[in-house]
């Protein structure tokens, strides 16, 4: 949903102009694909040693399973359609709501996305009462079945949030930092897999979330370092958790440091090397590459490598348009 907002006003105005379709689809591989490869790097490294201490079976057409990770493309046959790094199923599905929108985005009247909205809220009502709830989407054959509904409906209400916050719609919504209370307490007040995930989700999808989103976008933060350094490092953290979780569990193990679940302190510990491996990869890896291939194959070679400024207010100076563009 955030990443509606987020690529409708970044790039809402160019997909419209012709031509702009393949510059478009050459900016987000430049900007999502240097971490895509080093997630599927460091997951593949992860996944080759559990199949090797048998904590793994290996898949089917084990180099074609690998070879997906990287791309990174569905391997149905698999026991996780996104083996090799789990948090590609959502980035797949992520790239292929961007090049629908940039695909239509001439032709998408405020009507055509409620059509939208509306056809692709059926399947994932019918998911939230039969999964139960949202949580298991992400897990083995649900990913493929209501992935697709799951990131058009959301993308496509993140685009009318756009157009609500532009059109001054809903002005006495005003959280601030009580809509960051909200976010944390909803996936957290519920136990994994609920039944009540049925009726939550649903809640959470068409008003809370909303409500959060449109809000504080309106809100100018006094500090904007939090905001910056938040909405820079979300992206890697998100794609490289999983395996660097697992590799740090790994090491924990083999050196006798912990066994079995981690404890407070020890769970503590991991999500701290979490944000310090993030912002290592970030800025010895991810930052470099990306200024290259920007400046070798970006459709706006001299504009300078900013981050994805989902935690920033679209109040701030005019240059947003320019930074979010990346």
């Amino acid at each position: 949903m955030l990443s509606g907002f987020v690529i409708a006003h970044a790039y809402g105005a160019r997909v419209r102009e012709k031509g702009s379709f393949w510059p478009f689809v050459k900016d987000r591989l430049i900007r999502l694909h240097p971490m895509i490869i080093l997630g599927s790097a460091l997951g593949l490294v992860v996944l080759l040693a559990e199949i090797h201490t048998g904590r793994t079976e290996r898949p089917p057409y084990p180099l074609l399973t690998y070879l997906f990770g990287f791309i990174p493309l569905p391997a149905p046959w698999a026991e996780h359609p996104f083996l090799v790094d789990p948090p590609n199923w959502s980035i797949f599905w992520e790239l292929i709501a961007n090049l629908i929108f940039a695909q239509i985005a001439v032709h998408l009247t405020s009507r055509r996305i409620y059509a939208i909205i509306a056809i692709s809220s059926l399947p994932v009502l019918y998911a939230c009462f039969t999964v139960p709830g949202l949580f298991a989407v992400g897990a083995e054959t649900h990913v493929l079945l209501y992935g697709f509904p799951r990131v058009t409906l959301s993308f496509f209400m993140g685009v009318v949030l756009l157009r609500f916050y532009r059109e001054g719609k809903l002005p006495w919504l005003r959280m601030k930092w009580s809509g960051i209370i909200l976010l944390i307490a909803s996936f957290t007040l519920l136990p994994p897999k609920s039944p009540a995930a049925a009726y939550f989700d649903p809640l959470a999808i068409f008003l809370l979330y909303p409500a959060i989103i449109l809000s504080t976008a309106r809100w100018q933060p006094k500090m904007l370092w939090p905001a910056q350094l938040s909405g820079a490092l979300s992206y890697p953290i998100y794609i490289l958790h999983e395996p660097v979780l697992k590799l740090i569990s790994a090491v924990l193990i083999m050196t006798h440091l912990s066994m079995g679940d981690p404890g407070p302190i020890q769970g503590a510990a991991r999500v701290i090397g979490v944000l310090i491996i993030s912002w290592i990869c970030m800025k010895l890896y991810d930052e470099p590459l990306r200024r290259w291939l920007k400046k070798r194959f970006g459709s706006h070679p001299n504009m300078p490598i900013a981050h994805d400024t989902s935690g920033m207010s679209l109040h701030q100076a005019p240059h947003i348009d320019h930074e979010i563009r990346q």
